[in-house]
């Protein structure tokens, strides 16, 4: 009966691959999109939009498998088979033999994704920070030197910035915390106050763009109080 039912799925996954012909395939900015409607789904526990999220991936990786059989490159069957014996064809397997040990972290990836990996694979082979606040040191250094590079070349300014960036990542892996996940729950708590601001502001008949720096800054702090009295959810009264 399994086998039945793993059957009939293949033959389904065939026919959505027959249907969309025609449709180009995504581009890798398009699929880093949907991962992360995926992640902000997930974290969201939202069900209905992680099923968009995936039924939107799972199309696109049938489009680039489907341009893969027209090539003769590798079958729908083939992936199939590279799921369920957890490897993939033609990955870099880390061991160095014709390159750098960490060319099987992946390139196209989000770069604090990337940071993390080069970081713990480095770590991996005996490269890497002794403690947390071993890390915070090199995170100062990085923030002096960025500040040494302002009024210098953009370049100058970038390489720094992505130094102090590429520390922090650092410091989040051996404190434990993941850069992305922290990344994104600042992301959310900048913008729920922003909102806040924005629905006091309406209250008064006025806007962000009307008002003065000073009227924006004690309406941030109100934001801020009004988060913790709450018990982290923002309410904007009339008053």
């Amino acid at each position: 009966m399994q086998r039945e039912h793993e059957r009939d799925g293949v033959a389904e996954m065939r026919r959505i691959m027959a249907a969309n012909a025609a449709v180009p395939v995504p581009n890798a900015g398009a699929l880093l999109e949907q991962l992360n409607a995926l992640q902000d789904a997930s974290q969201r526990s939202d069900e209905l939009a992680i099923l968009a999220s995936l039924s939107e991936l799972l199309g696109a990786v049938l489009v680039h498998i489907q341009r893969a059989e027209r090539r003769s490159a590798f079958s729908f069957e083939d992936v199939l088979r590279g799921v369920e014996a957890r490897q993939s064809l033609d990955v870099p397997q880390c061991s160095g033999a014709e390159g750098s040990r960490l060319d099987c972290v992946a390139r196209a990836q989000p770069a604090i994704g990337r940071a993390l990996g080069l970081s713990e694979r480095a770590a991996q082979l005996g490269f890497d920070w002794e403690d947390a606040p071993s890390v915070l040191e090199k995170v100062h250094e990085e923030l002096t030197e960025l500040e040494h590079s302002l009024g210098h070349s953009s370049e100058a300014v970038s390489e720094e910035l992505g130094d102090l960036l590429f520390a922090l990542v650092n410091l989040g892996r051996k404190l434990g915390v993941d850069a992305e996940t922290a990344l994104h729950q600042c992301c959310e708590k900048f913008s729920c106050r922003f909102e806040y601001m924005e629905a006091r502001l309406r209250s008064r008949g006025q806007s962000p763009e009307s008002s003065t720096m000073d009227a924006l800054e004690a309406l941030w702090q109100e934001a801020k109080r009004a988060r913790v009295r709450s018990g982290g959810k923002l309410h904007a009264t009339n008053t």
